[in-house]
């Protein structure tokens, strides 16, 4: 799958892919970026790993650059993360902590879910009450 511009889109909202040029890396993981009023919903499909992490290092440098009131990053569907994939949660973070952009994250499933509680960051992290249902409109 090649990676939409997400400069076309409509001011208003709009979507774009982003999957990376290695296929064995696109196999593992694909990032949805949700664009409406302002946020950006990074919803991810698959697993967050090694191999993975660069296809969201890329949806985000895709979105550094705009104007951006918030960033969602959707777990939801994540169905593997390993350390590599927390780092990478954290380098988003700090990424919006460091620019003022608000920041937020829908649970993933419960062994996505566990690896944040086992390292200790399930509390430092802005994860959402109610998950995907209370997001749905983003």
């Amino acid at each position: 799958m090649a990676a939409s511009d997400p400069s076309t889109h409509d001011p208003a909202g709009g979507f774009a892919d982003y999957a990376p040029a290695d296929p064995a890396s696109a196999a593992h993981l694909e990032v949805r970026d949700l664009v409406a009023g302002g946020w950006h919903t990074l919803r991810l499909s698959g697993e967050l790993d090694l191999v993975s992490t660069s296809v969201l290092a890329d949806a985000v440098d895709r979105i550094a650059m705009q104007a951006v009131s918030g960033v969602t990053l959707d777990l939801a569907r994540v169905s593997f993360m390993d350390s590599t994939g927390v780092r990478s949660v954290l380098a988003l973070a700090e990424r919006c902590g460091t620019t003022g952009t608000e920041f937020r994250i829908v649970p993933g499933p419960r062994a996505v879910q566990r690896v944040f509680e086992v390292t200790g960051l399930s509390d430092r992290l802005p994860f959402a009450q109610g998950g995907a249902a209370r997001l749905a409109g983003d």
